[in-house]
């Protein structure tokens, strides 16, 4: 039995590389965001909080991260998608890739773009005593869904 042990870590940890190609890492499909509250201390002491969740709509046979930045500049929220990040090794499990960012918002109204596949997608967010409104404002390699929380 100890002798299959590495055999099967090595079948789990080489399944990222399965269907995450060099090619496909920076050639991402479209990608889905929404905007959660999640309590991540359970009945801890932090409140929660909200997240922008961006993932594809793609599934790969291992939970890799999206190579994504965002950037805050007043009521300006950019998120710049480059592809799939590299990884040594992770976990076997069917799922996007995937990024989350927290959030720390007040109330108003604030403009989204999400730059991938060179174009820009827009959307407004409207913030106002927890009640989230997201408008397209114009999308083609993108999309919003709503969320619980």
């Amino acid at each position: 039995m100890l002798r299959r042990l590495p055999i099967l870590a090595l079948t789990l940890l080489a399944g990222c590389s399965l269907l995450a190609s060099d090619a496909d890492r920076g050639a991402v499909g479209p990608v889905v965001f929404s905007l959660p509250v999640l309590d991540l201390d359970g009945d801890g002491p932090a409140e929660p909080q909200r997240f922008l969740i961006v993932q594809t709509e793609a599934s790969y046979n291992c939970l890799l991260p999206l190579a994504a930045d965002l950037d805050v500049d007043g009521s300006r929220l950019l998120v710049e998608i480059e592809g799939i990040a590299e990884v040594s090794a992770c976990a076997t499990a069917i799922g996007p890739a995937r990024a989350d960012f927290p959030l720390s918002l007040a109330d108003g109204t604030y403009t989204l773009t999400i730059e991938h596949l060179g174009r820009l997608d827009r959307y407004r967010i409207e913030l106002h005593d927890e009640d989230l409104t997201v408008t397209t404002l114009e999308a083609e390699v993108s999309r919003y869904e709503a969320s619980e929380g």
